[in-house]
């Protein structure tokens, strides 16, 4: 293969899936596209030996799959390197930020439809430590799956996807710094994050963007309804629906991933913090669907069963079935070689209670979920 370029080592991170096949020197593949790695030791052990992937860009490779049916695990990595150039033109006030995030935004609607459950499992199983990029791809993964349960027209999914993917963009350079500080934030680093939807909104118009209802979203979007948000103080009456599903899904990923200053929440925890959010709105359906389309148990999410197995949810309950499962720890709490399918409909199945295990066996995710490449 003539068009094999090397990879350095800061290019490949431990538990984050790999955005591109890799090969050695002979063009020889020795990792798919979307695996995991374990370690660190792994990741120099690849380094020592000479590792590469091919020099197809990342818009051509996002552009490629269209339509095809590809694992939303091992496209993750494509979007948030394409996300992440997008919002490099964003500073350097470049228009061709705005064709990469409709691509971006493009290619989320279509792996949102063809497997929402794959999605919504990317958001748990992926969210240890999250980089800026992939943040963004969470909150704009969950809005793109909760906007056609809310009536929102094609249009208006289309400016929340961009919404979320930018709204935060004023904070890029600083994000990862802000979610390993563990003392209280300082007056400068508080000025910063209440100003940043005002900020990201002058970002993205100096790029050539003018859309005043993508506007309108991402200034709102930390606005909360008993009018104590920030930067304008709106109250519940003046808010938007999409800004209030923008500003839900960006607090449950918030609660799923792992910050200095605390542990991840599990599922049903965070879930019930969105539904106290709902007893302050008078209106509480769009708390509510987004914990119904959820569900208890998201995919993604660990599961005891009542065999003493520890499952991962893969797919949400249907008419003729329960949750559906992949049981990898044994009763004993040993890891099983392999994983073996489980409904929650079977007595011997059902779920006992949302667990975190301490340590889980490495998973192929895009073979769980039926993807075979």
């Amino acid at each position: 293969m003539s068009d094999l370029v090397k990879i350095e080592f800061s290019a490949i991170k431990v538990g984050k899936p790999l955005p591109w096949p890799v090969f050695d020197g002979t063009g020889q593949m020795l990792l798919k596209k979307g695996y995991c790695i374990d370690s660190e030791s792994q990741i120099e052990s690849l380094i020592e030996r000479g590792v590469y992937r091919t020099g197809s860009s990342t818009i051509d490779e996002v552009k490629s799959v269209k339509y095809q049916v590809v694992s939303p695990f091992c496209e993750l990595g494509s979007m948030a390197e394409m996300l992440k150039k997008a919002f490099k033109d964003l500073f350097d006030e470049k228009s061709s930020a705005i064709g990469k995030l409709n691509i971006v935004c493009e290619r989320i609607n279509e792996i949102c439809k063809h497997d929402p459950d794959a999605c919504i499992a990317s958001i748990h199983l992926y969210s240890k430590d999250p980089s800026a990029e992939e943040y963004a791809l969470y909150y704009a993964i969950l809005c793109a799956i909760m906007a056609p349960k809310l009536g929102f027209s094609d249009t208006q999914n289309k400016q929340l996807i961009i919404a979320a993917l930018t709204a935060n963009v004023a904070l890029q350079p600083y994000l990862d710094k802000l979610n390993t500080f563990k003392c209280q934030l300082t007056d400068k680093q508080r000025t910063l994050v209440r100003q940043h939807p005002e900020q990201s909104i002058k970002i993205l118009a100096k790029a050539g963007i003018n859309d005043e209802e993508l506007f309108n979203i991402i200034i709102q979007h930390h606005e909360k309804v008993d009018g104590t948000g920030y930067p304008k103080e709106v109250s519940e009456t003046d808010l938007l629906q999409q800004s209030k599903l923008l500003s839900v899904c960006e607090h449950y990923v918030a609660l799923v991933s792992k910050r200095a200053y605390r542990e991840t929440s599990k599922t049903n925890e965070a879930l019930r913090e969105v539904y106290r959010r709902a007893s302050k709105d008078t209106t509480e359906t769009l708390y509510l669907t987004f914990i119904k389309t959820l569900s208890v148990y998201p995919p993604g999410t660990f599961v005891r069963l009542s065999n003493n197995e520890v499952a991962v949810i893969t797919k949400r309950p249907s008419n003729e079935s329960g949750y559906q499962m992949k049981a990898i720890l044994s009763p004993r709490g040993g890891p099983y070689a392999g994983c073996f399918s489980r409904d929650s409909s079977l007595a011997d199945h059902k779920i006992e209670e949302t667990v975190q295990p301490d340590s889980i066996p490495s998973l192929n995710l895009a073979e769980l979920w039926g993807y075979l490449q």
